[in-house]
């Protein structure tokens, strides 16, 4: 008897619980109604978003603006550019005018030292006046000199930074073609132009060392010592053509 008095009563609970437990969840309507405000909520306040953009909500207004910001961007791309075209340009005309400048020298050295100096005395030659060429030499290695700083500073201004050398590669060209000129004169009073062989010789060797570069012997037949000198002419030549060259490779990248 007493348990089936547990029994029906454990039932009764069970029923109790879950019928409290059904009445609290909520009705069907109740949640569309909930869901259905949560909405109107959020169309309310894009609608207010949408009033303080105000003009440029809309579609005209938004490709203006996109136009305008597009074409600032491209005017500075365009500025930019200009700039560094003027400035590519700037720097061919400088390495132009070194070339130039350093080419109006050996010309005339070329011409000094082989003509009337080939061991062959049959060998044809025009007739020149070196006196005149030595004369001019005068005047065009002194204003190599005079260049280096406007060479330093433009070398700074226009040239990459992987070309920052070339101030004083400069430098040492001028250094080299100025002993050329000094030993050609002292070539020209001296009776024994053989001593010249050996100190023209260890001049070589040094800027061999401290400029590499390919040498090819060139196999003129002069007389000495106007075959070391013509030898040490074409190793400044090589390098002053290296210096050229390279900078040009790296402004034109």
């Amino acid at each position: 008897m007493r348990i089936a008095t547990y029994t029906v009563t454990i039932v009764i609970l069970l029923s109790s619980a879950a019928f409290a437990q059904t009445s609290s969840l909520p009705n069907p309507p109740d949640r569309l109604t909930q869901l259905q405000l949560e909405k109107t909520e959020l169309e309310t306040k894009e609608l207010q978003l949408k009033n303080r953009l105000g003009p440029l909500n809309q579609p005209i207004a938004s490709t203006a603006l996109t136009l305008l910001i597009g074409g600032f961007l491209f005017s500075v791309l365009s500025d930019r550019r200009a700039r560094r075209n003027a400035r590519l340009e700037k720097a061919i005309e400088f390495v132009d005018e070194v070339a130039a400048d350093l080419n109006a020298i050996f010309t005339p050295l070329f011409r000094y030292i082989r003509t009337g100096n080939y061991e062959d005395p049959n060998r044809k030659e025009p007739e020149i006046d070196k006196a005149v060429i030595l004369t001019g030499l005068e005047d065009k290695i002194p204003k190599l000199f005079e260049k280096r700083l406007s060479v330093n500073i433009r070398t700074k201004a226009f040239l990459p930074r992987k070309s920052q050398h070339f101030g004083s590669r400069y430098v040492r060209l001028c250094q080299e073609l100025g002993r050329v000129d000094d030993i050609l004169r002292g070539l020209k009073a001296s009776e024994t132009p053989a001593d010249y062989v050996d100190r023209v010789k260890g001049i070589k060797q040094t800027l061999s060392k401290e400029w590499e570069a390919t040498d090819t012997p060139t196999g003129r037949k002069l007389k000495q010592p106007y075959k070391e000198m013509d030898d040490w002419i074409e190793m400044i030549w090589t390098r002053s053509t290296q210096l050229m060259a390279t900078t040009l490779k790296e402004l034109l990248r």
